[in-house]
C-alpha cells in the first residue's frame, strides 16, 4: 500500500538528510514494465507507488518527483519506443527521458557541459573508413586537444577512455 511504501522510505530519507543536510532527493517510478505478476498487478504496483511517491514529495521539502514513467507511458506511448520484449524502453526512449531529466533538474552551464562530453564521447565512438588519412589524423588531434581542455577547465572529468580510444588510431610523431 502507499502508507507502507512511505513508512519504508520517510525515515530512510530523513536519517540521509540529516547526514547530509544539503541533500535534494529526486524520486521517480521506474518506466519499466514488471509483468511477471500480470499486466493488471504492474498497474496496481505502479499506482501504488505514484501515489506513495507524491505524499513523499508533498511532505518532505527536500523531495522532488521526477516523472519518468509518465513520460514513457504517455509521450513515448508507441511501440518503437520499446524493446523487442515490449518491456523495456528502446535506447531513444532513454535518450529522451534522460534529456528531460536534464531540463528539469540540471542548470544550463552543466547541460552546456553534458553536450560537450556527448560529442567527444560520439566522436570516440566514430569509426572512419580511412583511418590513416590526414583529415583523420587531424580529427584525433582536435579530438585530444578539446579533451584536454575540458579536463583543464573541469578537474572532475575522467575522459581516460575516449582519450586512449583517439591515441589508439594516432599514426606517426604525436603518438
Amino acid at each position: 500500500s502507499p502508507r507502507e511504501v512511505i513508512a519504508a522510505l520517510e525515515p530512510v530519507l530523513y536519517e540521509l538528510k540529516n547526514r547530509q543536510p544539503e541533500l535534494e532527493v529526486i524520486i521517480t517510478v521506474s518506466p519499466v514494465r514488471h509483468i511477471r505478476d500480470g499486466l493488471v498487478e504492474n498497474q496496481r504496483s505502479k499506482a501504488t507507488l505514484l501515489l506513495a511517491t507524491g505524499e513523499l514529495c508533498e511532505q518532505l521539502p527536500f523531495a522532488h518527483y521526477f516523472p519518468s514513467y509518465e513520460i514513457m507511458m504517455d509521450e513515448l506511448r508507441g511501440y518503437r519506443f520499446y524493446a523487442a520484449d515490449m518491456i523495456h524502453p528502446t535506447e531513444v526512449a532513454i535518450s529522451y527521458i534522460w534529456q528531460r531529466f536534464g531540463q528539469a533538474f540540471f542548470d544550463e552551464d552543466t547541460q552546456l557541459l553534458m553536450q560537450r562530453i556527448e560529442k567527444v564521447i560520439a566522436a570516440a565512438r566514430h569509426r572512419p573508413f580511412h583511418p590513416a588519412s590526414e583529415p583523420h589524423q587531424r580529427f584525433l588531434r582536435q579530438q585530444l586537444d578539446i579533451i584536454a581542455q575540458l579536463e583543464r577547465d573541469f578537474s572532475f572529468l575522467n575522459l581516460s577512455r575516449e582519450r586512449a580510444a583517439f591515441e589508439q588510431q594516432l599514426t606517426g610523431a604525436r603518438r
